[in-house]
């Protein structure tokens, strides 16, 4: 693993992007992808079987693509060290950890009334459940235990994902307030301009996010030590 001693966290941060830059630029042109797919897509919403028989496999894709582009970002973020598992375990882990993510998120959609449990809940699994995920990219099941839990009881961390959550979720929410078809903007409308900039805060949040992550987890004690300042 990258050695984050005698460097500030925010050095640190700069330096893990800047490793990772190769992925994070490929992270980027898939949502832009994915907005374009979206705004040819809403083309076919008066054909819903065909819109159905298009969508479903261009979304297996991206989604599977959004995988394996997070896989390698997170682990170019993190570093090498002489305990990674081969990409495609690492794929697989971070896969399985996300599944309880999708159950409540699934959950969550019954109850669309309850806004504030929604966000508290969001909040609540981007805390615990994304640590185990980003770092399964790296170590598949051989997580570094000790570690993650330190990080997640970590004040840094939940600072983290409250000013992601901020930057990521809030106010791309708030740019695209008003239009309850605001996802699916059809091309030439106004509210292009709008989803563009929501989906680069929502980036921004995302690649924020993971990067704190890797530099606060490389200041996490390994053996005892005491952590890095």
């Amino acid at each position: 693993m990258s050695d984050a001693t005698g460097m500030s966290p925010f050095a640190d941060l700069l330096r893990r992007l800047r490793e990772s830059r190769g992925w994070i630029a490929a992270f980027a042109a898939l949502a832009v992808i994915s907005d374009l797919a979206d705004w040819w897509l809403a083309d076919l919403l008066h054909h819903a079987r065909s819109r159905a028989f298009v969508a479903a496999p261009i979304e297996f894709v991206l989604q599977a693509a959004w995988l394996v582009l997070l896989v390698g970002m997170m682990r170019a973020m993190i570093g090498h060290d002489e305990k990674r598992v081969q990409f495609l375990w690492g794929m697989i882990a971070s896969a399985l950890w996300m599944l309880p993510a999708v159950a409540i998120g699934l959950l969550l959609n019954l109850y669309p009334g309850f806004a504030w449990l929604r966000a508290l809940c969001l909040l609540l699994i981007t805390i615990v459940l994304v640590p185990f995920v980003a770092a399964a990219t790296q170590w598949g099941w051989q997580l570094p235990w000790k570690r993650i839990l330190g990080l997640i009881w970590n004040w840094r961390w939940w600072l983290v994902v409250l000013l992601a959550a901020v930057v990521g979720a809030a106010l791309p929410d708030l740019i695209l307030l008003g239009r309850p078809d605001a996802a699916v903007p059809s091309p030439g409308d106004f509210v292009a301009l709008r989803k563009c900039a929501a989906d680069l805060l929502t980036f921004v949040g995302e690649v924020g996010l993971l990067g704190c992550f890797a530099a606060l987890l490389g200041r996490m004690p390994a053996r005892g030590d005491k952590p890095h300042s």
